[in-house]
This record gives structure tokens, sequence and C-alpha cells, in this order.
């Protein structure tokens, strides 16, 4: 049988618009762009083994593009181990739900009614590939990789349910029985209940994620707003004993009158000078604010960092506490923890600043930090074991700024210098 560019370009669609649907996995390591260009080689092989018609039994031609779709996700993205395979086997399983439709008696139906005979390879091409490329859309904006965690068990049997479907059909398809259009209709219809089953699966697990990190999120701000709001009243209660101790101090200076005693004129003055010395102090005009950021100052101190911030919030009531507490606490935990990975504890230093600038309330969270950090959809990539686990914290920020129609932004355009700025509208009163 020879083969036509229309029967080759196929495979190469296929290729592309299944590496445009991995691009949505986030990398689990650093990986090159040698790498990444290097790794498309396990894609082409599919395109070579289906542009030969390699006649192999339907189980090995889905184990070979399993096996390649793993490889490729492994060297392109870092993704190994049980969920790399079942983000394999899923793709593998939506590509040959596809390629039963165009193979089904149904499909050879259409493209003899569209057009001439002569052109019937290039609209068996043209009706593939928009086909392929529906469904690529509905699976890169409804189910992106990165959505799928870490596989269950009842992820694993629909999927698995899906693979014996695709050999039914299969097997069917090429045995020498007569195979109906109405058989072949169930038999797809029953592959592709079988995918959105598990595509609207692993969708709500994935939204049954967000909704447990949002309880977990509003937990730790419900005791985190405890706790700012006792470390306030600490600190106005500390700042009235250090005045009324000044001043008891200033009155017993003056009742010793005349009796002149060196030592203890020197002692009271010494008192006197410590208590005129107040500690570092946070005046933000939100008293959720200063506890938050007094309670981190001694956490500053401890790790050698510099701390410079520049906050008025005087008048800004627009933000509930539960979202200060969400976007300040995490921004500043996270700033933390950058810093205390420098070796160096002469650079470490956060930097908080807050302005309003037509109409919008800007603030940036600058901070130092030492190695490399790679952006995903605008987003750092977690350096932790298990990058699932992680990183909520910017996720939160970004999910609390979008309720006042406001944008997160990182910027990295400084070498070792982490910028996340929120940028958040003024309502008309403020």
């Amino acid at each position: 049988m020879s083969l036509t560019l229309a029967d080759a370009l196929g495979p190469v669609a296929d290729a592309f618009l299944i590496q445009l649907y991995f691009s949505t996995a986030d990398d689990e390591r650093s990986i090159t762009k040698k790498q990444k260009g290097a790794s498309f080689a396990f894609l082409l092989t599919l395109v070579l083994l289906a542009a030969r018609g390699v006649g192999l039994h339907t189980f090995l031609r889905l184990g070979i593009r399993v096996v390649c779709y793993v490889l490729y996700l492994y060297f392109a993205k870092g993704i190994w181990n049980r969920r790399g395979f079942f983000l394999a086997t899923f793709a593998a399983s939506c590509a040959f739900v596809s390629q039963n439709i165009f193979m089904s008696p149904l499909m050879k139906t259409v493209v003899d009614l569209l057009g001439l005979p002569g052109n019937s390879a290039w609209l068996n091409l043209l009706f593939t590939t928009v086909v392929r490329v529906l469904i690529i859309f509905v699976l890169y904006h409804y189910l992106p990789l990165r959505h799928i965690e870490e596989p269950s068990l009842s992820g694993w049997l629909p999927l698995a349910m899906t693979v014996l479907c695709i050999m039914l059909t299969k097997e069917l398809q090429w045995s020498d029985q007569e195979f109906s259009e109405s058989a072949s209709l169930v038999f797809i219809l029953l592959q592709v209940f079988m995918l959105l089953f598990l595509l609207v699966f692993e969708r709500e697990r994935f939204q049954a994620k967000l909704e447990k990190e949002s309880r977990i999120q509003n937990a730790v701000n419900e005791e985190r707003l405890k706790v700012y709001k006792y470390q306030y009243k600490a600190d106005e209660e500390v700042r009235r004993l250090r005045h009324d101790m000044k001043n008891h101090l200033v009155a017993v200076r003056s009742l010793m009158g005349e009796q002149k005693n060196d030592a203890v004129q020197k002692y009271l003055d010494d008192l006197l000078e410590q208590a005129g010395e107040e500690r570092l102090g946070i005046e933000t005009g939100n008293s959720t604010l200063d506890g938050l950021l007094s309670q981190k100052t001694s956490v500053l101190r401890e790790s050698g960092i510099r701390f410079d911030m520049i906050l008025d919030f005087r008048g800004i009531d627009f933000i509930s506490n539960m979202d200060l507490c969400t976007i300040f606490g995490n921004a500043v935990d996270n700033a933390i923890e950058a810093c205390r990975k420098m070796d160096n504890r002469g650079k470490r230093y956060i930097s908080i600043h807050s302005e309003i600038i037509a109409g919008q309330l800007i603030i940036s969270f600058v901070n130092s930090y030492q190695g490399e950090i790679r952006l995903k959809n605008g987003l750092p990539i977690t350096s932790k074991k298990d990058p699932h686990c992680h990183g909520i914290g910017l996720s939160s920020i970004r999910k609390a700024v979008r309720k006042y129609g406001g944008v997160a932004e990182v910027d990295l355009s400084v070498p070792e210098q982490f910028s996340l700025i929120v940028l958040l509208p003024l309502p008309a009163t403020v």
C-alpha cells in the first residue's frame, strides 16, 4: 500500500497536538531546552510507526504509545513513577478513542458523503485534524495535566475500563466478522463515555483539592488573626507600661530632692534612657497588620534579615482581615523562607512598600534569594520534594487579590531579587 502525503501528515499533527497537551504539566525537575527538544524524538517514533503502517496487535500498539509518552514526560518534564504512567495512559487512551472514531464504518461513510473520491485522503486528514484539535482544546482548558495528581484506585478503574473498551473495539473492527455501523457507534460511544467520566472525575477531584486547601487556608488565617490580635494588644500594653514606667522614674528622681547620690542618680538616668528607647514598633494604620508584622519581627531578627517597611493603610478598610492575613502572611512567610536559605546572612533582606497611584493600591514585597527560580503560569515552581503538596501560598494570594478585582504578579528581572507586586483597585469611596 503506497503512502500518500496526507496519510503521513496525520501522525505528525497527532504528535504536535499531544505535545501541546503535555505542555500543561508542570516541570518536576530542572529541564534544559536541549533536553526538551531531544525528548520530542520519542513522539517522532510514533510518527514513524504510524507512517509505515505497522500492523501490530492493538494492545502492543497501545503499549508502545504509552511507553513513548512515559519517556517523553520523564525527559521533557521530569515526571516519573505512577503519575507519569497514569498521564501517559490517559493521553494514549484519548488518542486511541479518536483513532477508533476515524477508523469506524461511520467515519468512512461521512468521508464518502463529503467530496470526490480522489480527495478522500485530504478530507480524511482535515476531518481527523479538526476532531483532534477539538479534543485537545477541551483537555487543554478543562483538565490540564498539572491538575492531575498521584492517581488513586478510583482513578485507575475508569481508565482501565476505557482501555478494555478500546481493545474490544479494535479486535472487532479487525476481525473477519461483519461489524455493523450500529455496533461501531455503540462501542465508540462507550469509549467516549468512559473518557468523559474519567475527565469529569479528575476535574472534580481537583476542585475538591482546591476546596480543601481553601478550608485549610481559612483555618490558618483564623488562627493567625487570633495571634495577631493578641500580639497587637501585647504591644500596646508594653508601650503603655514603658510610658508609665518612664513617668514613675521621673517622679522618683524628683522626690529625691536635695539628697544627692551620684550612683542612684546615674542608675535612674540609665533607666530613663532605656525607657525612652522604644523597641521596633509597627504602625501601619491597621491593627491586624500591626499585629501580623510585629509577630514577624522577632523571626526577622533571629534570622539576620534586614527589614524595610513603608505601609500606610489608614482609611483602607475595603480588604477583610482574613484576606489581609492571606496576602501578607503568605508573602512574608515565603520571603523569610527564601532568605533563610541564603548562605550569606549579610545579603538577607525583605522590603514591603505600599503606595496609591491612579486609583490603585500597589503593594510590593521584595526579598533576596539564592539559587534559581523557574516560573510556570506566572508562579514559581516549588523546589520542595513534593510539588503537589506545596506552593499553596502564592496561589492563595492570587485568589484573595482577585476577589477585589486585583492582580498579583511575580517579577524576577533583578538578579537574586524576588518581587511580588499586588495591585488592588480602590473603591470609589476610598
